[in-house]
């Protein structure tokens, strides 16, 4: 049996293929690059995240 990834709400629209495949490498790459960098930032500065002192300080250096 072939299994294909379809759009839940319009079963013929195959996901992972042409045009959508490309436009999954982009939200993939701006997740990447623009939403999880910010997140261990801020992970780091509130103390929740373990770094050495040459990070915290130069991503703290602002907030003292």
């Amino acid at each position: 049996m072939d299994e294909k990834y379809v759009f839940y709400f319009d079963g013929s629209v195959q996901c992972f293929t042409g045009r959508h495949l490309i436009m999954t490498a982009i939200a993939v790459a701006v997740l990447l690059l623009a939403v999880i960098p910010p997140i261990y930032v801020i992970l780091i500065v509130k103390g929740y995240m373990k770094a050495g002192p040459a990070i915290t300080d130069g991503l703290a250096q602002g907030l003292k």
